[in-house]
């Protein structure tokens, strides 16, 4: 069963759902998010072989850069780390690495210097760049991302998935 994407809470609900009427089948969904903050969602026992987006911070391939952020985020808020909340910052960061290498603000500098960038760094690990073939620039920083099999209220097979274009 494909959920599809959505607001967290609608689509642990449907998976719940899913599993109070009886299907005990695989449930797949490109939601992200941090694992214990999904599982609470879902249900220790409906998160049950779910194929999702979401991380495990002790995974071990997991980037050290998130590993740290997730650390301190908990040690700071008491609460799992989440992991969009990294996306405005993330997108400030990515900017600041192309004016870097520009060794200009002037912003067509910075974009023709943006676009010949084949990557870049991201809070999830190292990125590339893309957009061209579906947008006509090559402005869209595609970060690696979590994949993980939720089992018993827990994940496993946590890898991080490299985007090349």
């Amino acid at each position: 069963m494909d959920v599809g994407v959505g607001f967290s809470d609608a689509i642990s609900a449907n998976i719940r759902q899913g599993r109070e009427l009886g299907f005990k089948g695989p449930v797949l969904t490109p939601n992200t998010g941090e694992v214990a903050t999904f599982v609470n969602l879902i249900g220790k026992e409906a998160a049950n072989d779910v194929l999702c987006a979401v991380f495990d911070p002790g995974a071990p391939d997991t980037p050290a850069m998130t590993k740290e952020i997730a650390r301190l985020w908990k040690e700071k808020y008491s609460k799992p780390f989440e992991i969009s909340a990294l996306i405005g910052w993330s997108s400030v960061w990515a900017l600041a690495q192309a004016i870097e290498k520009a060794q200009s603000v002037d912003p067509d500098h910075v974009a023709k210097t943006w676009e010949a960038m084949k990557t870049i760094e991201t809070p999830w690990g190292p990125g590339t760049m893309g957009g061209a073939r579906a947008f006509g620039i090559n402005h869209m920083v595609l970060p690696p991302v979590p994949v993980s099999r939720l089992k018993g209220g827990q994940a496993t097979d946590t890898h991080w998935s490299k985007p090349a274009l």
